[in-house]
């Protein structure tokens, strides 16, 4: 019997999308790079997927990563 927990991709992707929008991302450029971090998940692809989302959003926060570019 499996005990992983399976969350709806479509919560999923507007969590990430609104951490992106709170480190300063614009809703259509947030909502980009959520979904590729979703999909890659979907994929099976965890390393290059939502584990990756609060290396990103820190790094938008300091200032590193331009959240326009």
């Amino acid at each position: 019997m499996s005990t992983a927990t399976k969350i709806d991709p479509t919560r999923l992707l507007n969590f990430a999308t609104a951490v992106y929008v709170a480190a300063g991302m614009s809703q259509e450029d947030a909502h980009l790079c959520a979904d590729t971090l979703v999909q890659a998940d979907l994929w099976g692809h965890q390393s290059h997927g939502v584990m990756r989302l609060s290396w990103y959003a820190a790094r938008l926060k300091a200032g590193v990563c331009d959240p326009k570019a």
